[in-house]
């Protein structure tokens, strides 16, 4: 229901009144909801409201440009090759519609172009992708040696990581991996049974047994290394996490399919299978909140999607804060195709009118995703959820409307709900509660001072 520009809705049995303009939320108690009703904000639960109230007009517009950023991130996708078929890839099987591998006189253009672009920013990162980048292991350790020199040069900081599905790796790769300190991200989807029937080798046989051994070795090392879980069709979330972690992850992450911009008929969920998936973390959260429940929270590494949604959504009510940008694809993030095109990120490659430029030439053309989608959509600008969406993302926008700016209105209505969540359990935290998602790094640790920076 919304009332002169405030949402009031329903969470664990109680009602809350939002406001989203100023990113704030209220627990309402049946007396005080009447009397919002009413007119009458002179209650102490509503009177937060009381500019909203008076102000009963539109939303101010949404700013529709930002200055860009020098880019310090990029993507670098060494092979557009994959020795996997995962069944939901919306990549094309790693190929991006095109495939091929990096040439050496790309991959390190690509290095200097990141310098070039990065201005003055002390700290770079590259991150090999694919495809599976472990098809061209050698021109990986040929860019990290080239980047950590001419980084040197420039007195620049330079960082490392890889997205793998861990099949090709060995002792040599992994002591690469420790040696350059480079930061690790495991796709794989649980135990055997999920693992070999999503993401089969190429000639169909299952991928786990040519998997877990690396993974043990790597973790042995690189102890810290994420794994990356797809939730497909009914993958039960409780035996994914518990898979990955009787292998050794500390961190699993697990997310959703998403839609493909080269196949005809992409991967899809049951839209209400999801909501009912949403309403069921909506809970969970805070029961494992009220039980103190470290496993659940992990240092602010929520292991299921929708409860880092609902996380995130929480920590923008505790802090009143903004979010006008989604993501920072285009922005201070960029991913680079075999061939050395640009793209604003990695899920856009191969998509040919989303092309930003190329390695080899300094033009750069990405006006489109100055301000991201949230000032392009009429409907955004009274939706309840816009400082806490953004918009959406730009990938998953194309995929479901032919539009990088316009978002699918179910996926807005899967948002709006773990936007909901979220407001409710930052509208009834206690300041128990506060310290301990303080000590889980899932809300900032309140500084003394706003000029302490440390």
């Amino acid at each position: 229901m919304e009332h002169h520009g405030v949402h009031i809705f329903g969470c664990y049995g109680r009602r809350f009144a939002l406001d989203p303009e100023n990113v704030e939320v209220s627990e309402l108690g049946e007396p005080n909801l009447r009397k919002m009703e009413q007119g009458d904000v002179s209650s102490r639960a509503i009177r937060a409201y009381q500019k909203a109230l008076d102000n009963a007009t539109d939303p101010p517009p949404v700013a529709s440009s930002l200055e860009f950023e020098n880019i310090t991130d990029i993507a670098l996708l060494v092979s557009q090759e994959c020795n996997l078929r995962c069944i939901y890839c919306y990549a094309d099987g790693g190929r991006y519609d095109s495939g091929g591998y990096m040439k050496e006189e790309t991959a390190l253009q690509s290095v200097d172009w990141l310098i070039q672009h990065s201005g003055d920013q002390e700290r770079i990162c590259i991150r090999f992708y694919g495809g599976e980048p472990f098809l061209k292991f050698d021109l990986i350790k040929k860019v990290v040696n080239y980047s950590k020199r001419r980084a040197e040069e420039v007195g620049k900081r330079i960082h490392f990581c890889v997205t793998t599905n861990a099949v090709l790796l060995n002792a040599e790769s992994i002591n690469f991996l420790k040696e350059n300190n480079i930061d690790v991200v495991v796709s794989m989807d649980g135990p055997k049974d999920i693992q070999d029937m999503q993401r089969p080798c190429v000639n169909g046989e299952g991928s786990y047994e040519k998997t877990v051994k690396q993974v043990r070795s790597l973790l042995k090392v690189r102890p810290e290394t994420f794994a990356r879980a797809t939730v497909y069709d009914d993958s039960p979330k409780e035996k994914v996490i518990e898979g990955l972690r009787e292998i050794g992850f500390k961190t699993p992450l697990l997310t959703h399919i998403s839609g493909s911009m080269f196949l005809e008929s992409s991967a899809k969920q049951d839209d209400d299978k999801l909501m009912s998936l949403i309403e069921q973390e909506g809970e969970s959260f805070l029961k494992n909140l009220r039980d103190r429940n470290e496993t659940y929270f992990n240092q602010g590494r929520i292991a299921v999607m929708w409860g880092r949604m609902i996380r995130q959504a929480m920590e923008l009510f505790i802090s009143s804060s903004k979010k006008t940008i989604h993501c920072s694809a285009g922005r201070w993030y960029v991913a680079i195709s075999c061939t050395g095109e640009i793209y604003p990120c990695h899920r856009l490659v191969g998509v040919e009118n989303e092309k930003i430029g190329n390695v080899f030439e300094n033009a750069l053309e990405r006006d489109a995703y100055r301000a991201g989608p949230l000032p392009h959509q009429e409907k955004c600008q009274s939706c309840f959820a816009r400082y806490v969406c953004a918009g959406s993302c730009f990938h998953d926008n194309l995929t479901a409307t032919g539009s990088i700016y316009e978002t699918d209105e179910i996926w807005c209505s899967l948002v709006r709900r773990t936007v909901e969540y979220g407001a409710a359990i930052a509208g009834s935290l206690t300041q128990e509660d506060k310290t301990f998602l303080q000590s889980q790094e899932c809300i900032p640790t309140e500084s003394a001072c706003p000029l302490d920076l440390f």
